[in-house]
């Protein structure tokens, strides 16, 4: 699954149908059920722990990045994301 900016709303399968994770310009939005999320490169190097629903500045190179998701009543999602 790739996000693009703006317009990411799903997440790959076995997750819930909406997705709780939007890039937007240089930033992501979490949004519920979402409260952490955790990029790491595809290395599996991890880059950036985001806590809190809102938008986090992000200062990322571009490429492809692995989210580790996780809400609050223990909902849990991977997804991978295309960072422009």
């Amino acid at each position: 699954l790739t996000l693009q900016p703006a317009t990411a709303t799903a997440l790959e399968e076995g997750a819930a149908s909406i997705s709780p994770l939007r890039w937007e310009a240089s930033a992501l939005r979490i949004s519920a059920p979402a409260i952490t999320a955790t990029l790491y490169t595809l290395e599996g190097r991890e880059v950036a722990t985001l806590r809190g629903e809102g938008l986090h500045p992000l200062a990322l190179r571009t490429g492809v990045y692995v989210c580790r998701w996780e809400g609050q009543g223990g909902e849990r999602g991977f997804m991978r994301l295309w960072i422009p």
